[in-house]
């Protein structure tokens, strides 16, 4: 998935709209580590103790999305999160895939996916994270079963509001959603879907993004780069 990332963001620089310039405006990254407050997002969900719901990782699945809720609405970028906290949800993520039942099958995967909308709402990935400006959202809207826009959102980024590559794509029989490009658009300046003519660069382009656990609510993935392993997840919004 960095590669998809650091691929759409190579495509500004190569665009004749005045994006050029707006990395001057971009806000320099901040040091400032906050948790996310997840007290209003417990209401309605049963106290669980984390020894007598180890066996299915109920208690880690539980975690996981109510910070996941928390980090999205509160804004909370990853460089934000306090080392131990990362350490403590990279946990939570390494348990649900190993221990947890429910996950859907990959032949169904493109059925749920149909129509529903994703945002990145944890990443240990060290290439996404510090290839982002601050305030950037990732988010995946599947248009359909084979068809997804993949979008940058800027939300401090002075002029360019997102990025959307319009994106074909598949799901293996091991859970890997693989897309490829086929139109990159962006809004800029008040102007919307504007064509990137140099999109070019990227079209036909794959990338992916393994579905290690999936029930409709959650998507975790698990992979590995050069820096090892690493947790993506992905909540439904």
């Amino acid at each position: 998935m960095s590669l998809a990332i650091n691929g759409i963001l190579r495509v500004v620089l190569w665009t004749s709209i005045a994006v050029s310039f707006s990395s001057a405006f971009i806000p320099k990254r901040t040091f400032t580590f906050t948790s996310p407050d997840t007290n209003k997002y417990r209401a309605g969900y049963p106290t669980l103790l984390h020894a007598s719901a180890q066996q299915n990782a109920d208690f880690e699945y539980q975690e996981m999305k109510i910070l996941t809720q928390a980090l999205i609405s509160q804004g909370v970028s990853n460089s934000q999160i306090p080392a131990d906290k990362r350490v403590e949800i990279e946990g939570y993520c390494r348990r649900i895939v190993n221990q947890r039942s429910g996950s859907i099958s990959p032949e169904n995967i493109p059925s749920e996916l149909a129509g529903t909308s994703w945002q990145l709402a944890f990443t240990s990935q060290s290439l996404v994270s510090d290839s982002l400006p601050p305030g950037t959202n990732i988010k995946l809207l599947f248009k359909n079963e084979n068809r997804l826009d993949y979008i940058l959102e800027f939300t401090k980024t002075f002029g360019l509001k997102q990025l959307a590559a319009d994106s074909s794509y598949t799901v293996d029989t091991n859970g890997v959603i693989a897309y490829t490009y086929d139109g990159i658009s962006c809004d800029v300046f008040g102007l919307t879907n504007i064509n990137v003519g140099a999109f070019g660069l990227l079209k036909g382009r794959a990338s992916s993004i393994q579905a290690s656990f999936f029930d409709g609510v959650l998507l975790i993935q698990r992979s590995n780069d050069m820096a090892g392993e690493f947790f993506n997840v992905y909540a439904r919004i």
